[in-house]
Protein backbone atom coordinates (compact mmCIF):
# COMPACT_ATOMS: atom_id res chain seq x y z
CA UNK A 1 0.00 0.00 0.00
CA UNK A 2 1.32 3.12 -0.97
CA UNK A 3 1.15 6.20 1.25
CA UNK A 4 0.29 9.36 -0.41
CA UNK A 5 2.78 12.03 0.28
CA UNK A 6 1.61 15.52 0.78
CA UNK A 7 2.10 17.57 -2.13
CA UNK A 8 4.51 20.33 -1.88
CA UNK A 9 3.62 23.89 -2.62
CA UNK A 10 6.06 26.23 -4.10
CA UNK A 11 6.87 29.50 -2.52
CA UNK A 12 4.79 31.21 -5.05
CA UNK A 13 1.74 29.22 -3.97
CA UNK A 14 1.87 26.85 -6.80
CA UNK A 15 1.68 23.20 -6.48
CA UNK A 16 4.57 21.33 -5.11
CA UNK A 17 5.18 23.89 -2.34
CA UNK A 18 4.23 24.38 1.31
CA UNK A 19 1.17 26.40 2.16
CA UNK A 20 2.05 29.86 3.40
CA UNK A 21 0.53 31.36 6.51
CA UNK A 22 -2.03 34.00 5.87
CA UNK A 23 -0.85 37.57 6.51
CA UNK A 24 -2.36 39.34 9.56
CA UNK A 25 -4.97 41.95 8.82
CA UNK A 26 -3.89 45.43 10.22
CA UNK A 27 -6.10 46.65 12.96
CA UNK A 28 -7.86 49.98 12.59
CA UNK A 29 -6.50 52.87 14.79
CA UNK A 30 -8.66 53.65 17.84
CA UNK A 31 -10.85 56.67 17.49
CA UNK A 32 -9.66 59.52 19.93
CA UNK A 33 -12.06 60.47 22.57
CA UNK A 34 -13.61 63.91 22.05
CA UNK A 35 -13.07 65.86 25.30
CA UNK A 36 -14.48 69.11 23.96
CA UNK A 37 -17.62 70.14 25.76
CA UNK A 38 -20.42 71.35 23.67
CA UNK A 39 -21.04 75.09 23.90
CA UNK A 40 -23.90 76.22 26.04
CA UNK A 41 -27.16 76.54 24.28
CA UNK A 42 -27.66 80.21 25.18
CA UNK A 43 -24.22 81.33 24.06
CA UNK A 44 -23.79 79.71 20.71
CA UNK A 45 -24.37 82.92 18.78
CA UNK A 46 -22.31 85.31 21.05
CA UNK A 47 -18.57 85.92 20.83
CA UNK A 48 -16.33 84.52 23.59
CA UNK A 49 -15.77 88.00 25.14
CA UNK A 50 -19.48 88.44 25.84
CA UNK A 51 -19.78 85.09 27.48
CA UNK A 52 -17.94 86.23 30.63
CA UNK A 53 -19.76 88.78 32.74
CA UNK A 54 -17.68 91.94 33.33
CA UNK A 55 -16.27 92.35 36.83
CA UNK A 56 -16.18 95.86 38.34
CA UNK A 57 -12.63 97.15 39.16
CA UNK A 58 -11.54 96.98 42.79
CA UNK A 59 -12.15 100.15 44.80
CA UNK A 60 -8.62 100.19 46.17
CA UNK A 61 -5.32 98.52 45.67
CA UNK A 62 -5.77 96.55 48.91
CA UNK A 63 -7.80 93.34 48.67
CA UNK A 64 -10.60 93.54 51.23
CA UNK A 65 -11.47 89.84 51.14
CA UNK A 66 -10.45 86.58 49.55
CA UNK A 67 -13.22 84.79 47.68
CA UNK A 68 -12.18 81.36 48.85
CA UNK A 69 -12.14 82.19 52.54
CA UNK A 70 -15.30 81.75 54.52
CA UNK A 71 -14.59 84.58 56.95
CA UNK A 72 -13.58 88.07 55.86
CA UNK A 73 -10.46 89.72 57.32
CA UNK A 74 -10.48 93.34 58.56
CA UNK A 75 -9.12 95.83 56.05
CA UNK A 76 -5.41 96.40 56.35
CA UNK A 77 -4.13 99.76 57.61
CA UNK A 78 -2.94 102.09 54.88
CA UNK A 79 0.82 101.94 54.34
CA UNK A 80 2.84 104.71 56.05
CA UNK A 81 3.85 107.59 53.83
CA UNK A 82 7.20 107.15 52.19
CA UNK A 83 10.18 108.71 53.92
CA UNK A 84 12.09 111.05 51.67
CA UNK A 85 15.73 111.40 52.35
CA UNK A 86 17.61 114.61 51.73
CA UNK A 87 19.43 114.24 48.44
CA UNK A 88 23.12 114.02 48.82
CA UNK A 89 24.97 116.88 47.16
CA UNK A 90 26.84 115.88 44.15
CA UNK A 91 30.50 115.57 44.82
CA UNK A 92 32.53 117.63 42.45
CA UNK A 93 35.03 115.56 40.58
CA UNK A 94 38.59 115.80 41.72
CA UNK A 95 40.46 118.20 39.45
CA UNK A 96 43.27 116.63 37.51
CA UNK A 97 46.77 117.22 38.88
CA UNK A 98 48.60 120.21 37.40
CA UNK A 99 50.99 119.49 34.59
CA UNK A 100 54.64 119.13 35.59
CA UNK A 101 56.74 122.28 35.21
CA UNK A 102 58.73 122.53 32.01
CA UNK A 103 62.27 121.31 32.25
CA UNK A 104 63.61 123.57 29.53
CA UNK A 105 64.83 127.16 29.99
CA UNK A 106 62.06 129.59 31.00
CA UNK A 107 60.43 131.53 28.21
CA UNK A 108 60.61 135.24 28.92
CA UNK A 109 57.17 136.80 29.04
CA UNK A 110 56.12 140.36 28.44
CA UNK A 111 57.29 142.81 31.11
CA UNK A 112 54.66 143.65 33.74
CA UNK A 113 52.90 146.96 33.23
CA UNK A 114 54.05 149.84 35.31
CA UNK A 115 51.80 150.11 38.33
CA UNK A 116 51.85 153.41 40.11
CA UNK A 117 52.18 153.05 43.90
CA UNK A 118 49.04 153.94 45.82
CA UNK A 119 49.01 157.48 47.01
CA UNK A 120 49.17 158.02 50.72
CA UNK A 121 45.97 159.12 52.33
CA UNK A 122 46.06 162.82 53.17
CA UNK A 123 46.42 163.59 56.81
CA UNK A 124 43.67 165.74 58.14
CA UNK A 125 44.87 169.00 59.62
CA UNK A 126 44.22 169.39 63.33
CA UNK A 127 41.01 171.14 64.16
CA UNK A 128 41.49 173.97 66.58
CA UNK A 129 38.99 174.19 69.43
CA UNK A 130 37.40 177.60 69.73
CA UNK A 131 38.30 179.32 72.95
CA UNK A 132 35.76 181.39 74.87
CA UNK A 133 35.83 185.05 74.04
CA UNK A 134 38.40 186.93 76.13
CA UNK A 135 40.23 190.20 75.87
CA UNK A 136 43.58 188.38 76.21
CA UNK A 137 42.92 185.87 73.40
CA UNK A 138 45.10 186.51 70.39
CA UNK A 139 43.49 186.52 66.97
CA UNK A 140 45.69 184.18 64.94
CA UNK A 141 44.44 185.65 61.68
CA UNK A 142 45.97 188.98 62.61
CA UNK A 143 49.32 187.23 63.15
CA UNK A 144 49.27 185.40 59.82
CA UNK A 145 51.96 187.55 58.15
CA UNK A 146 54.37 186.88 61.02
CA UNK A 147 53.43 183.20 61.20
CA UNK A 148 54.22 182.72 57.52
CA UNK A 149 57.90 182.98 58.39
CA UNK A 150 57.77 179.50 59.92
CA UNK A 151 55.62 177.93 57.18
CA UNK A 152 58.60 177.04 55.01
CA UNK A 153 60.58 175.38 57.79
CA UNK A 154 61.51 171.73 57.31
CA UNK A 155 61.93 170.82 60.97
CA UNK A 156 59.85 168.23 62.81
CA UNK A 157 56.20 168.96 63.63
CA UNK A 158 55.73 170.49 67.10
CA UNK A 159 52.98 172.19 69.08
CA UNK A 160 53.37 175.96 69.21
CA UNK A 161 51.72 179.14 70.41
CA UNK A 162 52.18 182.67 69.08
CA UNK A 163 53.06 185.86 70.84
CA UNK A 164 51.43 189.16 69.78
CA UNK A 165 54.36 189.69 67.39
CA UNK A 166 53.73 186.29 65.70
CA UNK A 167 56.81 184.48 67.04
CA UNK A 168 56.28 180.76 67.64
CA UNK A 169 57.23 179.41 71.05
CA UNK A 170 56.70 176.32 73.17
CA UNK A 171 53.15 175.93 74.59
CA UNK A 172 54.74 175.70 78.07
CA UNK A 173 56.40 179.12 77.78
CA UNK A 174 54.82 182.13 79.43
CA UNK A 175 56.95 184.58 77.43
CA UNK A 176 58.11 184.64 73.84
CA UNK A 177 61.53 183.10 73.35
CA UNK A 178 62.41 185.76 70.75
CA UNK A 179 61.00 189.07 71.94
CA UNK A 180 60.15 188.22 75.54
CA UNK A 181 56.53 189.45 75.36
CA UNK A 182 53.82 187.66 77.29
CA UNK A 183 51.99 184.93 75.36
CA UNK A 184 48.17 185.31 75.62
CA UNK A 185 45.96 182.26 76.27
CA UNK A 186 45.30 180.30 73.09
CA UNK A 187 44.92 176.81 71.73
CA UNK A 188 48.28 175.25 70.68
CA UNK A 189 48.54 174.21 67.05
CA UNK A 190 50.87 171.94 65.08
CA UNK A 191 53.54 173.52 62.90
CA UNK A 192 57.03 172.69 61.59
CA UNK A 193 59.57 173.68 64.18
CA UNK A 194 61.39 176.92 63.25
CA UNK A 195 65.06 177.61 63.80
CA UNK A 196 65.83 177.65 67.49
CA UNK A 197 68.66 180.17 67.13
CA UNK A 198 72.33 180.04 66.23
CA UNK A 199 75.81 179.44 67.67
CA UNK A 200 78.32 182.26 67.29
CA UNK A 201 81.92 180.90 67.30
CA UNK A 202 84.74 182.89 68.86
CA UNK A 203 87.06 182.06 65.96
CA UNK A 204 84.50 183.39 63.49
CA UNK A 205 81.36 182.08 61.91
CA UNK A 206 77.76 181.33 62.82
CA UNK A 207 76.05 177.92 62.83
CA UNK A 208 72.20 177.85 62.47
CA UNK A 209 70.27 175.65 64.89
CA UNK A 210 67.79 174.17 62.44
CA UNK A 211 69.26 170.74 63.32
CA UNK A 212 71.99 169.29 65.54
CA UNK A 213 75.65 170.33 65.48
CA UNK A 214 78.76 168.13 65.89
CA UNK A 215 81.84 170.03 67.15
CA UNK A 216 85.46 168.84 67.08
CA UNK A 217 88.91 169.00 65.55
CA UNK A 218 87.95 166.46 62.82
CA UNK A 219 84.30 165.51 63.38
CA UNK A 220 82.85 162.49 61.61
CA UNK A 221 79.31 161.20 61.35
CA UNK A 222 77.94 157.78 60.56
CA UNK A 223 77.57 157.48 56.79
CA UNK A 224 74.46 155.30 57.22
CA UNK A 225 72.42 158.25 58.48
CA UNK A 226 70.10 159.83 55.90
CA UNK A 227 71.07 163.36 54.82
CA UNK A 228 68.12 165.00 56.63
CA UNK A 229 69.17 163.33 59.90
CA UNK A 230 72.85 164.30 59.80
CA UNK A 231 73.99 167.16 62.05
CA UNK A 232 76.08 170.13 60.98
CA UNK A 233 79.81 169.29 61.12
CA UNK A 234 81.88 172.16 62.57
CA UNK A 235 85.65 171.75 62.45
CA UNK A 236 87.47 173.80 65.07
CA UNK A 237 91.19 174.46 64.78
CA UNK A 238 93.37 173.68 67.80
CA UNK A 239 97.06 174.68 68.05
CA UNK A 240 97.99 172.09 70.64
CA UNK A 241 95.31 169.57 69.67
CA UNK A 242 93.52 170.20 72.96
CA UNK A 243 90.16 169.79 71.20
CA UNK A 244 89.22 166.16 70.53
CA UNK A 245 88.25 164.91 67.09
CA UNK A 246 84.59 164.55 68.19
CA UNK A 247 84.51 166.86 71.17
CA UNK A 248 80.90 167.91 71.88
CA UNK A 249 77.45 167.85 70.29
CA UNK A 250 74.45 170.18 70.35
CA UNK A 251 71.15 168.22 70.24
CA UNK A 252 67.67 169.60 69.48
CA UNK A 253 64.74 167.84 71.15
CA UNK A 254 61.44 169.56 70.53
CA UNK A 255 61.89 173.15 71.71
CA UNK A 256 64.92 172.29 73.88
CA UNK A 257 68.59 172.89 73.03
CA UNK A 258 70.95 170.44 74.79
CA UNK A 259 74.77 170.27 74.97
CA UNK A 260 76.47 166.87 75.33
CA UNK A 261 80.16 166.14 75.94
CA UNK A 262 81.31 163.16 73.83
CA UNK A 263 83.97 161.97 76.26
CA UNK A 264 86.53 164.57 75.27
CA UNK A 265 90.02 164.62 76.80
CA UNK A 266 89.96 168.21 78.08
CA UNK A 267 86.23 168.50 78.74
CA UNK A 268 83.38 170.90 77.94
CA UNK A 269 82.21 173.79 80.13
CA UNK A 270 78.96 175.75 79.93
CA UNK A 271 77.94 178.97 81.68
CA UNK A 272 74.21 179.80 81.80
CA UNK A 273 73.29 183.51 81.89
CA UNK A 274 74.11 184.90 85.37
CA UNK A 275 75.63 181.61 86.63
CA UNK A 276 79.11 180.19 87.16
CA UNK A 277 80.65 177.87 84.53
CA UNK A 278 79.95 174.15 85.04
CA UNK A 279 82.03 171.30 83.59
CA UNK A 280 79.93 168.60 81.94
CA UNK A 281 80.42 164.95 82.63
CA UNK A 282 80.93 162.64 79.62
CA UNK A 283 77.72 161.83 77.73
CA UNK A 284 75.75 164.12 80.05
CA UNK A 285 73.07 166.37 78.51
CA UNK A 286 72.61 169.91 79.74
CA UNK A 287 69.86 172.27 78.58
CA UNK A 288 70.92 175.78 77.69
CA UNK A 289 69.12 179.12 77.22
CA UNK A 290 69.85 182.09 74.96
CA UNK A 291 73.00 183.78 76.18
CA UNK A 292 74.73 180.59 77.35
CA UNK A 293 78.49 180.34 76.68
CA UNK A 294 79.96 176.95 75.69
CA UNK A 295 83.73 176.42 76.08
CA UNK A 296 85.63 173.54 74.45
CA UNK A 297 88.92 172.68 76.25
CA UNK A 298 89.10 176.33 77.42
CA UNK A 299 90.27 177.20 73.89
CA UNK A 300 87.22 177.88 71.69
CA UNK A 301 83.90 179.32 72.92
CA UNK A 302 80.46 179.42 71.35
CA UNK A 303 77.51 181.67 72.37
CA UNK A 304 73.91 180.55 71.99
CA UNK A 305 71.79 183.32 70.41
CA UNK A 306 68.18 183.56 69.28
CA UNK A 307 67.66 185.38 66.00
CA UNK A 308 64.51 187.45 65.59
Amino acid sequence: MSNASPSTVNSDGGPGGLCAEPEPTPEAAPTPTDLTLPPPADGEARPPVERVAPTPPPSSAVIDSVPWRATSTPPAEPPPPPIYQTPVEAVSPTPPPPPPPPTGPPIPGPPPPDVAPPEAAPVDAPVAVDEPASELTTDRASLAPQADATAGAEGPIVLAVLCPAGHASSPHSGACRVCGRDIPPQQPFQTPRPRLGQLRISTGGVVPLDRGVLLGRAPRVNSDLPPNARPHLVRLGSVDNDISRNHAEVVLEGWHVLVRDLGSTNGTTIALPGQEPVRLRPTEDQGIEPGTVISLADEVTLVYEVDA
